[in-house]
């Protein structure tokens, strides 16, 4: 379950529909919202500063990463405010990896590659039109 961002970075990036069970330096619980070969975007609870080292770990069942990955916090801001018995505020970060073994690198680029495929086969299959984000073009709209 996932679709491809399309926008200009440095490598593609894949948004995940639906989070991804993740830990951070195997404690703190985190969401997996989109990856790249470069990089990761994470929900969660706890405050990660930006320039903070971290280990990561994710549960990619498709493709499960052989190691932890060690990535820095590049950014990091509040995304919402949950009230209830026990308010908290949820954060976004985005990480890059520092450190991406071989066979990290082969399963992240495995996945993005099956990624890639899926999502170009029902674009193909279908008819009409597409804006850039695979959507029906509205009319009058170019693809």
């Amino acid at each position: 379950m996932v679709r491809r961002i399309l926008e200009a970075r440095r490598s593609s990036r894949v948004a995940l529909l639906g989070p991804v069970p993740s830990w951070v330096n195997g404690r703190v619980e985190a969401a997996a919202l989109d990856l790249s070969v470069r990089g990761v975007r994470l929900e969660h609870r706890e405050v990660m500063r930006p320039g903070q080292v971290y280990t990561l770990q994710f549960h990619l069942p498709a493709s499960p990463l052989p190691q932890p990955l060690v990535a820095r916090v590049v950014w990091s801001w509040v995304h919402r405010f949950e009230p209830g018995r026990e308010p908290a505020l949820v954060f976004h970060s985005g990480l890059e990896f520092l450190e991406l073994p071989a066979a990290s690198r082969e399963a992240l680029t495995a996945l993005l590659a099956d990624v890639e495929q899926q999502m170009a086969a029902p674009r193909l299959a279908s008819a009409g039109p597409t804006s850039l984000d695979g959507a029906p073009a509205r009319e009058g709209e170019r693809p």
